[in-house]
């Protein structure tokens, strides 16, 4: 790839670092550098934004640990498996990390002792304890037996792995009984190599100082084995289509492929929380937790992913996992503040009220340092570099409602003050402090909020509203009446279609007709004197509610259309548009569009002229095809009982071209049978011969008519016979 080339990729990943298209490409091209220092270091850079923009890309971290284990990095190799593990359950990046730790760690055996096997065992044990569930895991466990199987007998590996843990010259029942208890953890998960474990278990018990210990440890085990076999089929049918190693993009970046993924995702974790080998319930989780892990790896940007998450666990009575499953989503999804409110929720549902309180500290100390960096200061808080400044609003709401009803009245007051002294605090914040007011029956308070609120957003249409309903909702007229004229002394409430119709609305209903008049002729000059604003002005002077001033139906739904509030009626075409419009009126219809194969299949049917004859019964000829034996040896019997052919003879006939040169089929030489490759016409089309039959008959009978006549013209009086 030209250096040019590769610029053009690093503009289109400036300008959206989600194209998926682009990293590939580029990530292609330093992956053919070879394996020198001088290219893990050209390609470190690469990895290391690629792997920001996409944190769970499980394939991309195991290229990059593998890059820098062969340059012999160790110490970035630790790093990075550090990084990405514990969000990364994928067995291919695991299984990278086993070869890794067994290297370093033969390394230090061969110089320093035998120590360092135990380390080696206790990374399977962790590797297993994370994708022991996975469908893939197989090589895993049976890496690890043969791993524990190994050693021999008085060597320094044996001593490691089985002395410590167990009693002096009883070396060999600890690592028999180790083994037993891998054998049969391994064959109760339903994996690829699940009848190879279960023959090697079998061998094992066999072969073992116990025959009768190990015939009735088969025994029990054996159902177990069973179950998982069972699961294993359906598991594998789940999973088939799912890409694993997709990079994880936004909602809508990835097109009908992204939507295609999260139907599949959501099946498979349905599957497996349905508990289809009657797990025990630490079983369960342990596998339905997997599930959700590695699907989020690809769809971390969905929040209602991370929320199923953990009402599955709050479902399990397990909320300290349903605090930690949140408290991830919040770190990857720090502007969804559904995540952040629900973690709050769960908190206060357990009675931590302090670490509630904590999740809303930490948003609402956002937004105050996000004035302060303005400022010229900076946040240490974590969310520092969040920008949540178009979600403020919400974020004071649900706090003040959250401390009314955990603490006290006084508390919520104190943060709506917090909230108003904020540099720039939203409307919807006065409207949600004078309610929660409004509820303790404070009406003077209310109105005081309502005032403080008009003097920042006076020329708000949508606040100047919501103070309006409630002057109204407390029968206070004379200040309705008064609001309206200080908010239409300003150009934005002037140009709200919104705040004229309310005002004239009021009029109407208690006001005066004049004066209601008088202020429909102000609206006409704010907005236009256009159709649109009259009969908009028309019908909401009589409507109420949804009843409109009109017959329901036809007429109330043109009204919705030509005041925008529906859309418009499909367009039509050909005759049915020639009787709507009239001659010379037709609207121009779209094309039809279909799929290919759709559209393939129409245009290979006969035109309405090309059919003469009887016309069929659609419903009979439905119901033949759907009753019929379709399959290829009832369709090579009928054939032969049709023509009268034998096996041979058919044979040559489905490989031959008709009179006209046309293919009429192919036979399988390799295989077993016939398959179509088009469809093919018997040499005889019995139909089509009646019609011609009959249509000869048909003009014999024309003709000798036409000749009686004529000769009846001539006075020839002679009987003509008809052939």
């Amino acid at each position: 790839m030209s250096f040019l080339q590769v610029e053009n990729l690093k503009t289109r990943l400036r300008e959206n670092k989600y194209d998926v298209g682009a990293w590939e490409q580029l990530m292609g091209h330093y992956r053919g550098g070879g394996n020198s220092r001088a290219s893990f270091v050209e390609r470190q850079e690469v990895y290391e934004e690629l792997l920001a923009v996409f944190p769970t890309a499980a394939g991309y971290w195991k290229a990059y640990a593998e890059a820098a284990m062969a340059v012999n990095e160790h110490g970035r190799v630790k790093s990075i498996f550090s990084q990405c593990l514990l969000n990364c359950l994928n067995v291919d990046l695991w299984t990278t990390y086993l070869r890794f730790i067994k290297k370093v760690n033969q390394q230090k055996a061969s110089a320093n002792g035998v120590k360092e096997f135990k380390e080696v065992r206790e990374a399977y044990e962790f590797t297993l304890d994370r994708v022991g569930q996975d469908i893939n895991s197989g090589p895993v466990w049976q890496e690890y037996i043969n791993f524990l199987q190994s050693p021999k007998p008085g060597t320094p590996a044996y001593k490691a792995l089985f002395a410590d843990e167990g009693i002096a010259g009883q070396e060999e029942a600890h690592r028999v009984t180790v083994l037993r208890r891998q054998y049969q953890r391994a064959v109760a998960v339903p994996t690829h190599r699940l009848d190879t474990i279960w023959k090697a278990y079998e061998n094992f018990e066999k072969t073992g100082t116990s025959k009768t210990l190990g015939r009735n440890l088969l025994d029990e085990h054996r159902s177990r084995y069973m179950s998982a076999r069972r699961v294993y089929n359906e598991r594998k049918s789940r999973l088939e289509g799912i890409r694993h190693t997709a990079l994880a993009v936004p909602p809508g970046e990835g097109g009908p492929q992204q939507q295609e993924q999260i139907g599949l995702w959501l099946k498979y974790l349905e599957f497996e929380k349905s508990n289809p080998q009657r797990l025990d319930q630490p079983s369960l989780v342990a596998r339905v937790s997997l599930a959700y892990d590695q699907a989020l790896m690809c769809l971390v940007h969905h929040p209602e992913i991370w929320n199923d998450y953990a009402r599955f666990h709050i479902a399990g009575g397990g909320t300290l996992s349903a605090v930690k499953v949140l408290d991830r989503a919040r770190t990857c999804l720090p502007n969804c503040l559904m995540l952040h409110f629900a973690l709050a929720d769960v908190e206060e549902s357990e009675g931590h009220i302090e670490k509630a309180k904590d999740v809303y500290e930490e948003l609402v100390r956002c937004l105050e340092g996000m004035e302060e960096k303005e400022e010229g200061s900076r946040s240490k808080d974590r969310l520092a570099g969040v920008d949540l400044s178009d979600q403020a609003a919400l974020i004071w709401i649900t706090y003040m409602r959250f401390l009314r009803r955990a603490e006290t009245q006084k508390t919520s007051r104190e943060l709506f003050i917090r909230a108003t002294k904020s540099g720039s605090c939203p409307w919807e914040v006065y409207v949600a402090g004078a309610m929660l007011e409004w509820r303790s029956k404070e009406q003077d308070v209310v109105v005081r909020i309502f005032e403080k609120g008009m003097r920042k957003h006076l020329g708000n249409p949508d606040f100047v509203l919501q103070y309006i309903n409630f002057l109204l909702g407390i029968n206070d007229l004379e200040n309705t009446r008064a609001v309206f004229e200080r908010a239409l002394m300003l150009e934005p409430c002037q140009k709200s279609q919104a705040m004229w119709e309310k005002y004239i609305q009021v009029l109407y209903e208690v006001g005066d007709i004049t004066f209601a008049r008088d202020v429909e002729e102000r609206k006409r000059a704010a907005l236009g004197d256009t159709t649109t604003n009259n009969i908009h002005s028309l019908i909401s002077r009589y409507r109420f509610l949804d009843i409109w001033p009109m017959a329901q139906g036809i007429q109330t739904d043109h009204m919705k259309r030509v005041l925008g509030m529906m859309a418009p009626p499909p367009m039509m075409a050909g005759p049915q548009a020639q009787r709507a419009w009239g001659p010379g009126m037709q609207r121009e219809a779209e094309p039809l569009r279909l799929p290919p194969v759709l559209g393939n299949f129409i245009n290979r049917l006969p035109t309405p002229t090309g059919a003469e004859g009887v016309v069929p019964d659609a419903e009979e000829v439905m119901a033949g095809l759907r009753n019929a034996d379709l399959s290829m040896a009832s369709i090579s019997r009928q054939c032969m009982e049709a023509e009268g052919m034998g096996g041979g003879k058919l044979h040559d006939h489905l490989r031959g071209d008709d009179a006209n040169g046309r293919r009429r089929g192919r036979f399988d030489d390799e295989g077993d049978g016939m398959y179509p490759v088009r469809s093919w016409e018997p040499s005889m089309d019995e139909y089509r011969m009646r019609m011609k039959r009959k249509m000869m008959v048909e003009q014999q009978e024309v003709a000798a008519k036409k000749a009686a006549a004529k000769a009846a013209r001539n006075g020839m009086g002679a009987a003509i016979e008809v052939p």
